[in-house]
């Protein structure tokens, strides 16, 4: 594909035109081209800055399309956890994360149009005024300073093979005058979704012999509309400054799977509907006293309303599951960072949150109400963590980073359950840098990691694919790992990089489906101890030093290894829902004569199976390839023409279905499905102002 592309973009390109003077620039059909160094500072300084001319060969439109082509930098979107702390992604927008967690951080960067960035720093160790949350990298988009009006408009459809059509429209608007800023942003959009379990293709059941007990065609779609707005205005407050924002979001998923039988025409059914609401309300104030100390402080209110209803029609399951539940959380956050001079910086905080989930379920097996295990649950929880962290440069070429943490956790649950627990862990962290070379660096990290305990773990809930309900467990513990990590980053050329990293976990109390308590309910429990092993390269490359100028490639490839102890079998085995291989690759060629940009993206996500008391769910590999072209019509607008899974890949699904234990009982049926989407066509406007 590489070669295919760089073929057909050499015959169609002119010669090259000859350099400009140093420190000149030039206008070539509404492009700008200079040659101011696109790349400052080095690895051992530990900031280095990307001018939007580096990112000239992918011509992003968006902050996000920048961040992914950062040399040796994989994203790190935001976690859906409670409290603040840990949630936050590994992005930095002018040095602060972003004021909401309904907001994905990829969703806040897409929304940011790339002409407003002014550049994007890479920081390594830590950074005067920089808010690292404890990561040893971390990137800051730094956004021009202007008082114009800055915003963009985009319009896009997917058209699906079925003739599905998912459009979206998204509207977005920034200024900052006379010290006060504002943003907004509305996106309306009709989704479809992807991935093992969804689309066309055929199903295949087979009793326990292997024998075919009958073949359906399969259609198995997911989507649903949505609509979210979000705004933020930004004054100066009290001697510092002070930002509040808010959203609204609506959003339903729809997921239904129609199998016709092959001879019969029966209809086997699975319908699932979810409806979303949610609001939130944040406010972040920030004040620094004299040149050292900074004060940071951050309030934080969500609501979160969900229904839910499951209908199935597959013998021999015949069942109906409802449920409806509300999640509240409350957070404040305070942060004191002390910079005593370039070499040394010390930053305390404290953190405390109020989180409420409140859930009642309901089941119907063959039309007879069906008893649930803590099916009614109201789970409140009082979080707090505090903490310190120190960041040391005692020579250029060496940093270090040592933190502590103290969190707790009081959980109380009543109705169905009446149980009241405190949780309490220590989390240290040290991280040791050091570069040997200004464009090399070795890193080293040893931490703790506890995990957090999903809310909806406590609660009965339904799995779609398999309609399987699954029982509550208050009695679960948070799993909790030791983790060891070297990093070897290596960059050469101009804006080439490669980076190799060995990570290690010691696993304890790993949670994963059993049979929980002695009623012989399938739920989410502690199944003992494991272990992780991860090794992973990411390469950027720029091909200009083969001929290929204005031409990128990057990839990334994670190989992994587990085990754990089934707690059905006893046999080891890999982590449930855990893919040995993942891997990425991206190419952009730039023709600004031509004012296109095109190139491909490949995705690889190797099989992974997930375990239960009774059965596995086996997944295939999962192999996605798309290319596309962007026509800029004007530098402030452009035309994105996409074909996605251009391959057509289908992935292949096997559910079994024992009579009980998997290990002691029979084999009822299994269930083979082959599906896909297809290939579909993505069509985007985008217009910047």
């Amino acid at each position: 594909m590489l070669a295919i592309l760089a073929a057909a973009a050499a015959a169609s390109s002119p010669a090259a035109a000859p350099a400009p003077a140093p420190h000149a620039a030039q206008t070539v059909e509404g492009v700008e081209i200079t040659t101011r160094r696109p790349v400052t500072g080095t690895l051992e300084q530990g900031v280095q800055g990307y001018r939007p001319e580096f990112f000239t060969p992918a011509r992003p439109s968006t902050a996000m399309d920048m961040i992914q082509w950062l040399p040796g930098f994989t994203f790190e979107d935001m976690r859906d956890l409670r409290g603040l702390g840990d949630s936050g992604g590994n992005v930095l927008i002018d040095g602060k994360p972003p004021t909401s967690k309904n907001d994905t951080l990829a969703t806040v960067l897409r929304r940011i149009p790339s002409v407003q960035v002014e550049r994007v720093d890479i920081i390594v160790g830590s950074a005067p005024g920089i808010d690292m949350r404890g990561r040893p990298v971390i990137a800051n988009v730094i956004l021009k300073k202007t008082m114009a009006l800055r915003g963009s408009v985009q319009a896009q459809t997917q058209v699906m093979q079925d003739g599905r059509v998912a459009p979206e429209l998204q509207a977005t608007f920034s200024r900052n005058a006379e010290g006060r800023a504002t943003e907004a942003s509305v996106t309306v959009n009709q989704r479809i979704f992807g991935g093992p379990g969804f689309g066309d293709g055929v199903w295949v059941r087979r009793d326990g012999t292997g024998a075919v007990l009958f073949r359906a065609d399969d259609k198995s779609h997911a989507g649903g509309p949505s609509a979210v707005a979000t705004g933020s205005y930004e004054l100066p407050f009290a001697g510092g400054r002070l930002k509040v924002n808010g959203s609204g979001r609506w959003y339903k998923a729809i997921f239904d799977d129609v199998a016709v039988l092959r001879g019969s025409g029966d209809r086997y059914t699975l319908a699932l509907h979810d409806l979303y609401r949610q609001a939130e309300l944040g406010a972040r104030f920030e004040r620094t006293f004299g040149l050292r100390t900074t004060l940071e402080a951050q309030a934080l209110q969500r609501l979160n309303a969900h229904d839910q209803t499951n209908a199935i029609r597959r013998p021999p399951v015949i069942s109906d599951f409802d449920e409806a539940d509300d999640l509240s959380e409350s957070v404040l956050r305070t942060t004191l960072r002390f910079k005593k001079d370039e070499t040394l910086t010390l930053e305390t905080s404290a953190e405390g949150s109020l989180n409420v989930l409140a859930t009642d379920s309901a089941s119907l097996v063959g039309g007879v109400a069906a008893p649930i295990p803590n099916a009614d649950v109201k789970i409140t929880e009082h979080r707090g963590e505090a903490g310190g962290l120190l960041t040391w440069k005692p020579a250029p070429a060496y940093g270090v980073t040592a933190g502590l943490k103290l969190e707790t956790s009081t959980l109380a649950a009543e109705r169905d359950v009446n149980l009241t627990r405190t949780l309490t862990h220590w989390k240290p962290r040290l991280v040791l840098s050091w570069s040997p070379a200004k464009n090399t660096q070795v890193r080293l990290r040893a931490e703790r990691e506890i995990g957090q305990i999903n809310f909806y773990s406590f609660v009965a809930i339904s799995e779609f694919n398999s309609g399987t309900v699954r029982s509550g467990n208050p009695n679960l513990r948070p799993q909790r790992s030791w983790v060891g990590e070297a990093v070897l980053e290596r960059q050469f050329w101009d804006g080439a990089s490669i980076v190799l990293t060995a990570r290690r976990k010691a696993l304890y109390d790993v949670v994963d489906a059993r049979i929980v308590g002695t009623s012989g309910a399938v739920g989410v429990g502690n199944i003992g101890d494991g272990a992780q092993t991860d090794l992973v390269g990411t390469l950027t490359f720029p091909l200009k030093r083969l001929g290929l100028n204005g031409a990128m490639l990057k990839g990334t490839l994670t190989k992994s290894r587990s085990r754990v102890t089934d707690p059905t079998t006893g046999i080891q085995r890999q982590l449930s829902n855990w893919s040995a291989t993942i891997g990425e690759l991206h190419f952009v060629y730039d023709l600004p004569r031509r004012k296109l940009n095109l190139g491909f993206d490949a995705f690889y996500n190797g099989p992974f199976t997930l375990y239960r008391p009774a059965g596995t769910e086996d997944n295939g590999v999962n192999a996605r390839l798309s290319v596309f072209v962007e026509y800029r019509y004007r530098p402030n607008l452009t035309f994105r023409l996409e074909g996605m899974n251009v391959t057509g890949a289908r992935i292949t699904q096997t559910v079994t279905y024992y009579a009980g234990p998997r290990n002691v009982s029979p084999l009822l049926y299994a269930d083979e499905k082959t599906l896909g989407l297809g290939p579909s066509v993505l069509l985007r406007a985008r217009r910047t102002f």
